[in-house]
């Protein structure tokens, strides 16, 4: 079989990740993992697993009928027998062009939350229509695609994501002073992840006498804003921009407590990855949180843009014992290993792939 994996991007970000792990994948299908445009970090650990990567350098905007085209001659030239697309840009190209040129499963997969314009709910609502399942990483996804694009229940799927199980080596990474409490974040710097609340939070702390260190890593839109943020509260030594990381798993191992303060989420590969690390985390109530975390037992989940539930959900964790923390860190541990795996997400994709087959 055929698997044709169409992207907008293959750069970094939550979903170049998760098709970095999926790429880890050795079978008898012939995997060729597609973008519109912009290749990079992901791109190269891709073919690393010896797999094909096709950047179409062609403009991503729904509206440029010349991409459409070009991915269209790309299909009828390949003849995949699966077409799995993912993201707004994807799946509005890749639909179109996988109908005109007859490819045999057509399977679109929404990445988040979408924040949809009335026009662009009416757009999706009618592409979805040609796409014979779709996908959603977690069950918010999944009742927006049912509530705003009229996505019937029988074509809709939950496939969580995958993470790699590499080993976490204790003494390869260790944060410094060792006698603070260091919090950390993983995620692209945009809006939506509300990083700078997650600082005014950080700062009071120290105010209030916490010998805390605030690490984040990633890249993004809002990298200006927050340098800014960090030197108003003059906290440049206590609160650090380390940039995007490609492997952060010894990095949040070293951590002590991880935070996603995101408004909106679909899943989040960071909390799943601090889980599997065994650092306690801290989530906003969005996205597939809900599902991963059990409140504390394997983490903690509080209200989105609540600064003082946050506040105070750091002082409990910084209250608990010792005993207290190895318990949620190997029940958080236990919850990935059982749910997230690489094979369990493979064996989920192959059933709709053959199910909606023809």
């Amino acid at each position: 079989m055929k698997i044709i994996r169409l992207s907008t991007f293959l750069d970094f970000g939550g979903l170049e990740k998760r098709l970095v792990n999926v790429s880890h994948v050795q079978d008898d299908n012939e995997w060729i993992f597609t973008c519109l445009n912009n290749t990079g970090y992901a791109a190269d650990e891709i073919k690393k697993q010896g797999k094909r990567v096709v950047n179409l350098h062609a403009n991503p905007s729904i509206y440029s009928i010349k991409t459409t085209y070009k991915l269209y001659k790309f299909l009828k030239k390949e003849k995949p027998n699966v077409l799995h697309t993912s993201g707004a840009e994807a799946n509005y190209h890749g639909v179109i062009a996988g109908k005109l040129a007859g490819v045999e499963t057509i399977i679109a997969e929404e990445i988040g939350i979408p924040n949809q314009s009335l026009k662009a709910r009416v757009i999706f609502t009618q592409i979805y229509k040609f796409a014979k399942a779709v996908i959603g990483n977690s069950k918010p996804v999944l009742k927006v695609l049912y509530e705003n694009n009229a996505v019937p229940h029988n074509k809709l799927y939950q496939v969580n994501n995958p993470i790699i199980f590499n080993p976490i080596e204790d003494k390869l990474f260790s944060y410094k002073p060792s006698n603070a409490t260091h919090i950390i974040s993983v995620s692209r710097l945009t809006a939506v992840k509300n990083i700078p609340e997650v600082i005014k939070v950080i700062a009071q702390l120290i105010q209030e006498g916490y010998n805390l260190y605030y690490h984040i890593y990633g890249e993004g839109e809002q990298r200006g804003r927050l340098e800014e943020l960090i030197n108003d509260y003059n906290l440049s030594d206590r609160i650090v921009l380390h940039g995007f990381e490609a492997s952060p798993m010894n990095k949040l191992h070293a951590a002590d407590i991880f935070i996603l303060n995101s408004f909106t989420e679909g899943f989040s590969n960071a909390l799943c990855e601090a889980m599997y690390a065994k650092t306690i985390s801290i989530s906003t109530d969005s996205g597939s949180a809900s599902e991963m975390i059990e409140h504390g037992n394997s983490g903690f989940i509080i209200p989105v843009n609540d600064t003082d539930s946050l506040k105070n959900q750091i002082k409990t964790i910084l209250n608990l014992d010792d005993i207290k923390r190895n318990e949620i860190r190997q029940k958080a541990h236990k919850k990935v290993l059982t749910n997230y795996s690489l094979k369990q997400h493979i064996q989920e994709l192959y059933k709709i792939y053959q199910v909606k087959k023809g």
